[in-house]
């Protein structure tokens, strides 16, 4: 059966349903403020959006496959401290290595995201072979590579950088700064990985059942490793990018990021359950997350405000993506034939089932959150897919029981 118009509107509206309302604030926002949709502005936020866009890319991956990256922000942090050791000044007077000279600033890249690369390996290994839940093995690492970082650097803060790092962030190409085109290349380059490569195909088929890929001959355990370490790189590339904009790094650099990209994530469309998700989706989450910053700034919100409307735009995110989603579904049940007790069986188990992903989810982040904003964001956006699926799984039980309970009476009358 073909779709009305009307329907194909009200699918646009549910789907795209954030964007929708994060344009028409972008457009309100330019009208009443004179410099917000001036070309500086626009490029600083795309600047901001860069390495941002690059850890929820790699995050992404680890998502798709009903996994998650506690490891993230650390491993940024640790990735920008070794990047600054390598590429410090020789009349610096705080120079990390006094006789050691710069390295060349690619090679410190490869370096950095090689040893970023190895860290998630480990962890992959630990997900993969051991059985370890992500959360858990990524928790682990995530304490492991902090207390490495704090050795390496003793703490102390890094700069004095040479100008052919600090020109990544501050040069440009074709106007743009060299940060934006480097998350261009990045999201390029992970839109083929996951559209074009068998690599690709096996993270889609292992998020949407794992036990099923296996079968079906996918190597789940290789690619799992694959896939942590691919993140990793990509953290290790954005503690780079950090660390160059910066002018200078620490041990906290990136902190709490990691927070901010699985929020994004889940706010564009990938799902945390596994099997769903685009390169879009990533963007989509970390412009909404940009420009809603932004724009509350430019309309003189009150900076602890701003974190009240953060949690409401992922509410009303996470809601279409996944309340409608469970209304719909439960319809779906009913146009088939389903039986009543088999729909209301369903249906606890979906809200269930999320709601216990959703509690874990939120009372543990909530705990390791960096910020106000990351420990909000991150809070309000599992909890409400606790609340979602609980409470509208147990509306569908009352419903139903409540239409056996008619029934029975309306057969008890009849005898």
């Amino acid at each position: 059966m073909e779709k009305t118009k009307q329907q194909k509107a009200k699918d646009f509206i549910i789907n795209n349903g954030v964007i929708i309302v994060m344009f028409i604030l972008v457009i309100y926002t330019g009208l009443t403020s004179d410099n917000f949709l001036t070309r500086n502005n626009l490029m600083n936020i795309l600047m901001n959006m860069s390495s941002r866009l690059v850890i929820a890319l790699g995050i992404a991956g680890c998502v798709i496959t009903a996994g998650c990256d506690l490891s993230a922000g650390r491993m940024i942090g640790f990735a920008a401290c070794v990047a600054g050791t390598l590429l410090q000044r020789m009349d610096y007077s705080g120079k990390f290595f006094p006789n050691m000279e710069p390295m060349n600033v690619f090679l410190a890249l490869i370096v950095v995201m090689a040893i970023c690369a190895a860290f998630g390996s480990i962890t992959g290994f630990f997900i993969a072979y051991l059985s370890v839940p992500p959360f858990i093995a990524t928790l682990a690492m995530m304490e492991i590579v902090y207390g490495i970082s704090l050795i390496y650097t003793g703490a102390t803060p890094l700069g004095g950088y040479v100008k052919s790092y600090t020109d990544i962030a501050n040069g440009k190409f074709l106007g743009i700064s060299w940060l934006i085109w480097i998350a261009v290349v990045v999201a390029v380059i992970t839109w083929f990985i996951f559209n074009m490569t068998r690599h690709g195909k096996y993270m889609y088929a292992i998020g949407g059942n794992p036990q099923a890929a296996e079968v079906a001959g996918v190597p789940v355990k290789a690619t799992m490793i694959l896939i942590y370490m691919k993140a990793a790189a990509m953290y290790g590339l954005a503690g780079f990018m950090l660390g160059a904009k910066a002018g200078g790094a620490s041990v906290q650099t990136g902190y709490g990021y990691e927070m901010e990209a699985i929020a994004a994530c889940t706010i564009g469309g990938v799902s945390v359950t596994g099997g769903r998700g685009k390169v879009s989706s990533a963007i989509i989450g970390v412009a909404v997350f940009e420009l809603l910053k932004v724009a509350l700034q430019y309309l003189g919100m009150n900076a602890n405000a701003q974190y009240i409307a953060i949690g409401v735009v992922i509410f009303v995110a996470v809601f279409l993506h996944n309340g409608l989603g469970y209304l719909l579904g439960y319809g779906a049940g009913k146009l088939v034939g389903m039986n009543t007790s088999k729909k209301r069986t369903i249906s606890i188990e979906v809200g269930m089932q999320n709601a216990g992903l959703a509690t874990n989810l939120a009372t543990t982040t909530a705990q390791f959150a960096s910020t106000p904003e990351s420990a909000i964001i991150c809070a309000v956006s599992c909890t409400w897919h606790s609340i979602s699926g609980t409470l509208l799984a147990g509306l569908f039980a009352m419903h139903d029981k409540r239409k056996e309970k008619v029934a029975g009476n309306a057969e008890a009358a009849a005898h």
